[in-house]
C-alpha cells in the first residue's frame, strides 16, 4: 500500500499590492507579522514543518532573518530566485513599488549561476547553513538551472508546473507541460526524465482536470485556485493515479504576502484573510482523513534516496 505525504511551500517575498508590483514603501508585513503569528499557529496545530522559499530580498532584510531565525526549528528555509533583486545585472537600487518579472532563464546560463551562487551564499551568511531546496521566481527553470543547482549542492527542486506553460518578459517560453507529476530524480540535460542524479524534483501539485465538455481547468493545490471540493478531486485523483507507487506526494503552494489584507490580490480584508486561513485549516483537516503525513521537501528527498537504495 502507497504511503502518502504532503509538504506545504511558501514562496517568501516582501509585500506587493493588488496588481502584484510591490509594496511604496517596500514592506515586509507578511513576513514578520503573517508567518509567526498568523501561519505558524496554523501548522503548529497540525503538526507541519512548512517551506518557507526565502527570495533575495527577504534575506537581505535584518528583521525577516530574526523572526525566521525565531521559527527556524519549526520550519524548513530555502531559496527563492527572483532575478531582479541581485547581482549581476541586478534591476533596481530602489524596488519600491517596483515591478519585478524578470525571469532567471532570460540571462545567460553564466549569468543565471552567478544570481544562484550569491543568493545561495547570502543565505548562508544569513543562517549559518547551506540551502538545500530550491523554487524558482516565476516558475523559470530550464536545464541550465537544474546543472546550476545540483552543482552548488542543492538536493531539491520545486519549480516545475506539470501541464502548464509560461512566457518570460523576453517572450521566451518556460514549457513544463511535459514534467511528471510525482517527484523524480532529474536528468541534467533531458530535465523532464529521470535519471541517476542526485537533485530531487518535487513537482507542484497541479492536475487536469474536464469542466465542460471542451474546457480542461487545471487544479493546482493551492488556495483561491481550487475549491475545496476540487482538493478533493485532486486527493482522490493522484491517490488512484499512483497507487502502484510505494510513495505518493502532494506538493502545496501559496505565498506569504497572502495572509495580509491588500499585500496581494487575493485578500483585500481581514475578513478575506480569515476566510483564506479557514480554507488551509480545512484543507489540511481533509489532508489528514485521507492519512496523508507531513514532511517538509528534505524528508521527502530522504524518502526517495532511500527507496533508490533498495531498488
Amino acid at each position: 500500500m502507497s504511503k502518502a505525504f504532503m509538504s506545504v511551500t511558501i514562496d517568501t517575498e516582501c509585500d506587493k499590492s493588488l496588481d502584484w508590483s510591490n509594496s511604496d514603501p517596500l514592506s515586509f508585513h507578511s513576513v514578520t507579522h503573517g508567518i509567526p503569528n498568523i501561519l505558524q499557529p496554523l501548522f503548529k496545530t497540525f503538526s507541519i514543518k512548512p517551506t518557507y522559499f526565502l527570495s533575495p530580498e527577504v534575506i537581505d532584510n535584518s528583521e525577516c532573518v530574526q523572526t525566521l531565525l525565531k521559527i527556524r526549528e519549526h520550519c524548513e528555509l530555502g531559496t527563492h530566485l527572483h532575478a531582479d533583486y541581485i547581482e549581476p545585472k541586478k534591476s533596481y537600487t530602489n524596488f519600491d513599488g517596483k515591478e519585478t518579472h524578470a525571469f532567471q532563464t532570460d540571462y545567460s546560463p553564466e549569468i543565471e549561476f552567478l544570481k544562484l551562487k550569491n543568493l545561495t551564499d547570502s543565505f548562508y551568511n544569513a543562517f549559518n547553513f547551506s540551502p538545500k531546496v530550491f523554487r524558482s521566481g516565476r516558475y523559470a527553470a530550464n536545464k541550465h538551472t537544474i546543472k546550476s543547482l545540483n552543482e552548488l549542492g542543492y538536493k531539491v527542486d520545486s519549480s516545475f508546473t506539470p501541464h502548464l506553460k509560461w512566457l518570460s518578459p523576453l517572450n521566451r517560453t518556460i514549457n513544463h507541460e511535459n514534467s511528471p507529476e510525482q517527484p523524480y530524480f532529474c536528468h541534467h540535460e533531458n530535465i523532464y526524465k529521470e535519471s541517476d542524479s542526485s537533485l530531487l524534483e518535487i513537482p507542484i501539485t497541479i492536475v487536469k482536470s474536464r469542466k465542460f465538455i471542451f474546457f480542461k481547468k487545471h487544479l493546482w493545490l493551492r488556495p483561491k485556485f481550487s475549491s475545496l471540493s476540487e482538493v478533493k478531486r485532486i486527493f482522490k485523483y493522484v491517490k488512484s493515479q499512483y497507487s502502484h507507487n510505494d510513495v505518493i506526494v502532494f506538493n502545496m503552494m501559496f505565498h506569504s504576502q497572502e495572509v495580509i489584507p491588500n499585500a496581494s490580490p487575493y485578500t483585500r480584508s481581514d475578513a478575506e484573510v480569515e476566510s483564506y486561513m479557514s480554507y488551509l485549516e480545512k484543507v489540511f483537516e481533509i489532508a489528514v482523513k485521507e492519512r496523508i503525513n507531513f514532511l517538509t521537501l528534505e524528508q521527502i528527498y530522504d524518502v526517495f534516496k532511500k527507496n533508490d537504495h533498495l531498488k
